[in-house]
Formats: structure tokens, sequence, C-alpha cells
């Protein structure tokens, strides 16, 4: 399977940026995962994706390596990803998963207020 990927970003915070990560298989199906660059430090993406396959997919995860190195390219920069898998039930509501991400890395949410 094949696909496409477009990177949308939705919102730059004075920590981390928030981007959708759009992508489209060769059935023109869409699936739209959330991805938080944290721009402090270690510069660690934090994927959440619907989509188990993805996170066992080395394109796609070369997609988000690729996005990583572009912000961070600074000597000696650990750069990490941290993937979470969204529960299917509630991929269709955008309060469900606002909840979930941040019982996730509310910490690190929590630095944009700083």
């Amino acid at each position: 399977m094949h696909y496409e990927y477009y990177l949308r970003r939705v919102a730059r915070k004075k920590y981390f940026e928030k981007w959708i990560l759009e992508t489209k298989n060769d059935n023109d199906e869409w699936n739209y995962d959330l991805v938080f660059v944290d721009l402090d430090k270690d510069c660690t993406i934090y994927l959440f994706t619907s989509k188990e396959e993805f996170l066992k997919s080395e394109e796609y995860m070369t997609v988000l390596e690729g996005l990583c190195h572009d912000w961070c390219t600074f000597d000696g920069i650990n750069n990490d990803i941290k993937s979470f898998l969204l529960p299917s039930d509630i991929i269709e509501d955008d309060d469900k998963i606002d909840i979930f991400v941040k019982e996730q890395i509310g910490d690190v949410l929590e630095k944009v207020k700083e």
C-alpha cells in the first residue's frame, strides 16, 4: 500500500507546534493524525494516530523523522518519536481526542502557559 503525506500546521505555540499529518492511500481513503513537535530541549515528536499500521510503517516514521530534523538541526539533540494509538471510539470526537491527548502529554502542553 502506498501513502501520500501532507503536513498542515494548525498551531504554533511558544514551546511546540501542532500539525495535522494527512495520509491518503491507494483507495483515496484519508486519515488525519495529530502531531505535536516539542521545540524545547529535546525536539520530541508526539504522534497520535488512529491507524496502528502506521506505527509499524518505516515509510511513515521516516516522514516524521524528517519533520523532526527539519526543526531540530542542532548537534547533540535527541530527536525522539513517542507514539500513541487513538482509541477507535474517540476518533470522530474532537473533545474526546483533546482529553486523551491531555491525559498522555499534559505536562508537555503545560509548558505553553509558562
